[in-house]
């Protein structure tokens, strides 16, 4: 019987150390998911490579306008003005000769017909973007070089691999003409576009391009075959549907709470406002899980661009791999808290023979005296 009972304990601590072991080894490979879905989403991440060396802390921020909100490049440019006075009033330096933040703009203008110099013509997506775009969706070149608000002209476009195919039959066209209506653009380079499961899924086969906002301005209702929610483009064109910033964080929170002042307030339910650097973190998305329709449905009237899209879709993906993994991490815990209970138990009861016990090891342990040795005493002879 005794053997038996004594079988049955072992078996029973076996059983309890795999299950941890399962638990533990679960709850990593889970970590490890997580950490390469939030990597996928490249474009959240662009305040780590903002940041570099430097040891400061620095947030991302996302604002994403409805259509009725009317947020143009002025409004940009108000931003940028109360974003320095608000680093100033939190006692950070702006006097120095760089801008302490980076930033960038963008609308989603259209469906239009685009054509290049030889029999290639198809259908494509156009955005105008402004600031640092490429920065924050640093799309891999294919070939050439991102486009940029400060050069000349402002004719450039970037197109995606896709559409160079379509058109010239390869990804080597840097420096090739393109025309969107009978606008004349030359493409400044080619783009690889992402390719993660949750891009695919927020983003359909049309091909895509991305021109300066001084240029966008020249298309206009006239100048091609318009369709779907392509919108009639005037001289004088600033219409900006989100904006993005990555800024120093003097204080906790100073992001968010800077952006929801200078631009939540006045915009109210017409923005969504979001911190990019904290949203996939495990805490942020545990608490998300018990309101996570609002991360999937909304009503608000704002047409979130493709990569906003997938980035929700991971969030929702990590709020239940994160909360797998927390419940998962019960288990080890709740084990743990079981052996110090009954090692406490233990110690209480049997503390004076534990006390003994060590005492009369360490005695053990002590250089033993030899009691026969003769002792030499010093004379003095004086």
């Amino acid at each position: 019987m005794w053997c038996a009972m004594k079988y049955k304990f072992k078996i029973s601590h076996i059983v309890i150390a795999s299950v941890n072991a399962a638990a533990i080894a679960a709850a990593l490979i889970l970590t490890a998911v997580g950490s390469s879905l939030a990597e996928s989403q490249d474009c959240n991440l662009a305040y780590e490579r903002w940041k570099g060396e430097n040891t400061e802390d620095f947030a991302q921020i996302s604002c994403y306008f409805s259509e009725t909100a009317d947020f143009s490049v002025s409004g940009v440019n108000s931003a940028r003005s109360q974003l320095m006075t608000e680093l100033s009033n939190a006692a950070y330096d702006t006097a120095g000769n760089e801008k302490p933040f980076i930033d960038a703009y963008s609308y989603y203008v259209g469906n239009n017909t685009v054509k290049g110099d030889i029999s290639g013509k198809t259908n494509a997506e156009i955005t105008a973007v402004g600031g640092d775009f490429f920065f924050f969706h640093n799309y891999e070149l294919a070939d050439g070089a991102y486009i940029s608000e400060n050069d000349t002209g402002n004719d450039g476009a970037v197109i995606d691999t896709e559409l160079a195919w379509m058109l010239y039959g390869s990804d080597d066209v840097a420096g090739m003409n393109l025309y969107i209506g009978n606008v004349q653009f030359y493409i400044s380079g080619v783009v690889k576009m992402p390719d993660t499961k949750a891009d695919k899924m927020c983003s359909d086969d049309t091909p895509k391009i991305y021109i300066s906002y001084g240029k966008a301005s020249e298309l206009n209702g006239g100048s091609g075959s318009m369709s779907g929610e392509m919108m009639q483009v005037q001289e004088g064109y600033t219409n900006v549907s989100a904006y993005e910033c990555i800024l120093p964080e003097p204080v906790e929170n100073f992001g968010t709470s800077t952006f929801k002042k200078i631009i939540g307030e006045t915009y109210m339910d017409k923005v969504s406002v979001i911190s990019n650097s904290e949203r996939f973190s495990p805490k942020k998305r545990c608490s998300a899980l018990k309101n996570i329709e609002k991360s999937v449905i909304h009503d608000d009237g704002i047409r979130f661009p493709v990569w906003e899209n997938a980035s929700r879709i991971v969030e929702f993906k990590l709020s239940y791999i994160y909360a797998a993994r927390k419940y998962l991490l019960f288990i080890p815990i709740l084990t743990l808290l079981v052996l110090g209970v009954k090692l406490f138990i233990f110690w209480e009861k049997n503390k004076v023979r534990l006390k003994k016990a060590a005492m009369a090891f360490i005695r053990s342990k002590l250089p033993k005296r030899n009691k026969n040795k003769p002792t030499t005493e010093r004379i003095n002879l004086s």
